[in-house]
């Protein structure tokens, strides 16, 4: 609009602070709506929201992308964003190792592990209910399932294992007596 302006006049600009939001993506199919922090730009101190939890993974921290882009360690002083943003959590699958004996599991570690985590085997009680195996001794837990009668030797895991997916690992049993059959897992 014009003005006209017939004497001397001061004229003083008013600044209104810009209110920023930032959303915190939790990046993932179905997951809780997204939480959002507001604050006024150059004023308000700004804190980042706790970890999130998700079942099965890890959380591996906030991005400026949701695949690859800058991690966003914290968002102070040196780095108020200006203007609205979107943060996206970043997320790595924990996998889950399953150790069966005599048929039934003797150990179960749930999201243990993260791919390239050497394998943990588990102390072994000879004489817990779900790990016995009358008239054969206990080798070692191989990735592979045989039979009693297959006498092949299978490959053992050990503790320089790296897990990689979710894995099953079946007892490996030898005969007690040097007359029978060579070292059989079976389940």
């Amino acid at each position: 609009a014009e003005v006209t302006i017939s004497e001397s006049t001061t004229f003083y600009a008013s600044w209104k602070a810009n209110t920023i939001t930032i959303t915190w993506d939790l990046n993932y199919t179905d997951c809780p709506e997204a939480e959002t922090s507001t604050y006024v730009y150059n004023g308000d101190e700004i804190e980042m929201p706790e970890d999130p939890i998700r079942t099965g993974y890890k959380f591996n921290g906030w991005y400026t992308k949701a695949n690859d882009g800058t991690e966003v360690t914290e968002v102070g002083d040196e780095n108020k964003p200006s203007a609205d943003v979107t943060y996206y959590a970043q997320w790595e699958k924990l996998h889950t190792v399953t150790f069966i004996a005599s048929g039934q599991v003797y150990v179960k570690q749930e999201h243990k592990y993260i791919s390239g985590d050497k394998l943990v085997l588990p102390e072994i009680d000879p004489s817990a209910a779900n790990f016995a195996c009358d008239g054969y001794l206990f080798e070692g837990w191989s990735k592979y399932t045989q039979t009693k009668e297959d006498a092949n030797c299978p490959e053992l895991v050990d503790d320089n294992t790296s897990v990689e997916n979710d894995l099953e690992l079946h007892a490996v049993w030898k005969k007690a007596s040097t007359s029978g059959a060579g070292t059989q897992i079976f389940y």
